[in-house]
């Protein structure tokens, strides 16, 4: 679709899943002389979806109770996706999603076998495609 008045500038936005992929089309330029047609391959890929600051770990002593909330989720989303989803690829026992939305986690460390830097990582998905993340949870003896 042309955007201005003159026909000189094409502008697409994609806002359904379906209009990811390859798409080839053709400009005609003429004029009372001549005419002459031009043929453009267009690519649309889904960046994924991220959050909008990387999420750092953080410390805490053995048998507190911490919460932590992961950045907010900074992503593309077509017409046809409703929502990101988070999950835990990896997730140490003491620590549990507190939401529906799996947004916060709830850290709760109680034994010396929680002691040490624990690896956390989480996966966002928006049906289209996925990123996941890592970071550090250190949990220190009191």
């Amino acid at each position: 679709m042309f955007t201005d008045s003159t026909n000189t500038v094409l502008r697409f936005t994609p806002t359904l899943a379906s209009q990811l992929g390859t798409h080839t089309f053709e400009v005609t330029a003429s004029d009372s002389l001549d005419q002459v047609v031009g043929t453009f391959t267009l690519i649309i890929s889904n960046t994924g979806p991220s959050f909008a600051s990387t999420p750092t770990g953080g410390s805490l002593s053995m048998c507190t109770t911490a919460a932590y909330t992961f950045p907010a989720v900074s992503s593309f989303l077509p017409a046809t996706v409703t929502a990101v989803e988070t999950s835990a690829t990896t997730l140490p026992s003491f620590m549990s999603f507190t939401d529906s939305t799996n947004t916060a986690l709830l850290i709760n460390p109680v034994s010396n076998a929680d002691i040490g830097t624990k690896s956390i990582s989480v996966t966002l998905d928006d049906g289209i495609s996925t990123s996941s993340y890592s970071f550090p949870i250190i949990v220190t003896n009191t």
